[in-house]
């Protein structure tokens, strides 16, 4: 089964830089069409960036932990 953590430090960041492009599109677009005002969607944006990156370390952490990591090796 194909691991879904990114092994590289590059390849996290361009993940991390696209869900956060993804969702600040997606609140300016609801804030345009006035499904949502701008102090929600900067609320939005705010939660859901920390969400994400704390979310996306801890896998790599847990990876890590389970021996799985870029080295291999278990700490």
């Amino acid at each position: 089964m194909p691991n879904p953590v990114p092994q590289n430090d590059t390849t996290r960041l361009v993940v991390y830089a696209a869900m956060f492009i993804t969702i600040f599109a997606g609140t300016v677009a609801l804030v345009a069409s006035g499904k949502m005002d701008a102090a929600n969607g900067l609320q939005w944006v705010i939660s859901i960036a920390g969400l994400v990156g704390s979310g996306l370390p801890g896998l790599k952490l847990a990876q890590d932990i389970r021996g799985n990591g870029s080295d291999g090796s278990a700490e």
